[in-house]
């Protein structure tokens, strides 16, 4: 497998996560329940709205750019990178796990991913 073939791959498999976690969290399923206040709450469903409708088409058509060899796809992909690694670190430390319930923590492998 090419070095591009795998970074598209890696890109598309972004999207498709950050797509997942937007969709199992409380814009979508409310599969995933954050130990935050209901304020905070409604800051994560703005963000997953942002997840669902920018990052994760950018990232997936970064991807698909990626495989075709095309020259934007690496300066395409790097947002969405970058994004998942600060929301979703903060999605994970960011939670006041003694004061609220929930069962984002169940959640761990999808955040790191």
């Amino acid at each position: 497998m090419t070095r591009s073939r795998l970074a598209g791959l890696g890109s598309i498999a972004l999207g498709a996560g950050i797509a997942v976690s937007a969709i199992l969290g409380p814009l979508g399923l409310k599969v995933i329940r954050f130990r935050t206040s209901d304020h905070l709450v409604n800051q994560f469903i703005g963000g997953e709205a942002i997840s669902l409708g920018v990052v994760a088409p950018m990232a997936i058509t970064a991807g698909v750019l990626w495989m075709r060899g095309h020259r934007l796809a690496p300066p395409l992909a790097l947002g969405p990178a970058l994004y998942a690694i600060y929301t979703y670190r903060t999605a994970v430390l960011g939670q006041e796990y003694a004061r609220y319930d929930g069962n984002v923590e169940k959640f761990f492998p999808l955040y790191a991913g």
